[in-house]
């Protein structure tokens, strides 16, 4: 009696653990890991310059599809749109190229190119904020947990810490408080 109980108990245990190690392996969950590490790091700014969104869904282009747009900073130095992306490796790419390489144990990966992305996030704002906008919105891409980045532009690109001091960078005042 007692063994059939531990078998059933550790049946279950085992189902548990499964579920729970195919979650934690899942894309979704990757990303939103990679997203919530971006917006922790981007809470440490100072909030009265700038303000930060998370996970933001929008219009695209005022018709019926949308698009989920990572972080939006709002600040007195610009408006960025900020993409997270949590490949592994390194990340090989030209801003004006289609498709981006990542490379992970040996093995390459074609992704695209998350600046592309970036745009179609762009436009959107830009459509929904019209004239408000002062100046152009700055895309900035993060990749939290690439190794190395060989990108030829790469104060559009970095890792995590990276993507904050490239958004430090921008320093002229073109929204008042």
């Amino acid at each position: 009696m007692l063994t059939a109980f531990l078998f059933v108990l550790l049946f279950f245990l085992f189902i548990v653990l499964l579920i729970a190690s195919t979650v934690l392996q899942s894309r979704s969950f990757i990303g939103k890991s990679g997203e919530n590490f971006i917006a922790h790091k981007l809470q440490r700014l100072d909030q009265s310059k700038y303000t930060v969104l998370n996970n933001i869904v929008l219009s695209s282009n005022g018709n019926t599809d949308t698009t989920q747009i990572d972080h939006i900073v709002v600040s007195v130095y610009g408006i960025f749109c900020i993409e997270t992306k949590m490949h592994k490796g390194w990340i090989f790419g030209s801003v004006h190229k289609k498709y981006w390489t990542q490379v992970l144990y040996k093995k390459k990966y074609r992704l695209y190119n998350p600046l592309r992305q970036n745009y179609a996030h762009i436009k959107s704002l830009e459509f929904l904020l019209g004239e408000k906008i002062k100046s152009p919105i700055i895309s900035l891409v993060a990749f939290p947990r690439a190794s190395r980045l060989k990108i030829d532009d790469l104060k559009l690109i970095s890792n995590g810490q990276g993507t904050i001091a490239n958004l430090l960078k921008y320093q002229d005042v073109i929204y008042d408080q």
